[in-house]
């Protein structure tokens, strides 16, 4: 059994639909002949469909001629830091952060300098101090839930960050791996929609909404950085899967990845509400737990006579695989905390992990009393 980062459940996709949509795209991009080697048609009319839902869902002024595609978030963050940055550079990353990002810039030769976060997230007013220490070139953030800590950036901290930006000529990475997960209110609009800002760079994904055998991912950018990385794209990868690309943009065009996102957001929702429940009656004072806006993951903070890699170790041992905070972390330094995602289990599920999660906690005592 697995709390993973927060994954989709691909048991609730439309199964039907989607076989529905791919045959229909097979056969006409068969009649178009737009699956011929050199051809740009279906990545074409994915980016226009893209950029529609993306003017329309998140206010971001842009056209296909903005969007690049990829094959995952992975390779969004590969391109951009190989076309941005050089050996040395330095790179803001939150205190904790997605360890594929700043792996990558590691690969890179940049030089990794960490923001710290507290209970509104990124603390934005250590970036100007930041900034005159360290020639910045770039900063990658999680505005919208903050990986791992699932927290929203509030308004007032998004515009100080843009201000910064444009003071100290840095380029804002900003990574929106989940902005149609939301539960409560309306959701922040990304950094990017801003129209007077010129320093953010957006990534987004349709892996996260159709699961990973859909590995499609964007870039929102200016054209002329966006050429750049479309070239090299296809310079490394080749063309993208013609097919998939026009499905996709037929299930977006006709309004059943909104549909189908509809649906699954109130099934999302109770099962937060599920191991929320499990987890205060399992452990009670033990844990904090900020409930996010948002997400398919909660972050649960414990008390310090839980040692959080103790509670990793033995859960092991009962075939639950979880996640501890420090893996989070990109010089290793402890965080006595989880993230839990719940998105990919039942409500069974999640009651039967956050058993053995608390049996793994009942264990680690009885071994002390030993």
């Amino acid at each position: 059994m697995f709390f993973d980062n927060g994954a989709c459940d691909h048991r609730l996709l439309p199964q039907a639909v989607l076989h529905r949509y791919y045959r229909n795209a097979l056969r006409n991009s068969f009649a178009s002949n737009s699956v011929r080697h050199g051809s740009d048609c279906s990545s074409l009319y994915l980016r226009a469909a893209l950029a529609d839902m993306l003017r329309h869902n998140r206010s971001l002024n842009v056209g296909a001629e903005h969007i690049c595609l990829t094959q995952g978030v992975q390779m969004s963050l590969s391109l951009l830091a190989s076309v941005l940055l050089k050996p040395g550079d330095a790179v803001l990353v939150e205190r904790l952060s997605y360890p594929p990002a700043w792996e990558i810039f590691r690969q890179l030769g940049a030089r990794l300098v960490t923001v710290d976060l507290d209970h509104e997230g990124c603390r934005v007013d250590q970036i100007d101090a930041l900034c005159r220490q360290h020639k910045v070139r770039m900063m990658y953030i999680t505005p919208h839930h903050q990986f791992p800590t699932t927290v929203s950036l509030p308004a007032g901290r998004r515009q100080q960050l843009l201000e910064l930006a444009r003071l100290h000529d840095f380029c804002v990475v900003e990574e929106d791996y989940d902005y149609e997960y939301h539960f409560s209110g309306r959701p922040y609009l990304p950094l990017a929609s801003d129209r007077q800002q010129r320093h953010v760079v957006y990534i987004g994904t349709l892996s996260k909404p159709l699961g990973s055998t859909f590995r499609c991912s964007y870039i929102v950018a200016p054209v002329e950085v966006t050429t750049v990385l479309a070239r090299r794209a296809t310079l490394t990868l080749g063309q993208g899967d013609a097919v998939m690309q026009r499905m996709l943009a037929d299930l977006i065009n006709d309004g059943e990845l909104k549909k189908h996102l509809r649906r699954v957001n109130r099934e999302y929702r109770r099962r937060r509400e599920t191991l929320l429940v499990c987890l205060h009656a399992a452990f009670g004072e033990q844990i904090t737990v900020q409930e996010p806006e948002g997400g398919l993951a909660l972050w649960v903070r414990f008390a310090d006579a839980i040692n959080v890699d103790q509670l990793v170790e033995k859960a092991l041992e009962l075939d639950l695989v979880v996640r501890s905070g420090r893996q989070f972390s990109p010089f290793g330094h402890a965080e006595n905390a989880l993230r839990l995602g719940f998105a990919s289990l039942d409500v069974e599920e999640i009651r039967q992990a956050t058993q053995r999660l608390a049996q793994a906690w009942s264990a680690i005592g009885k071994t002390r009393s030993l």
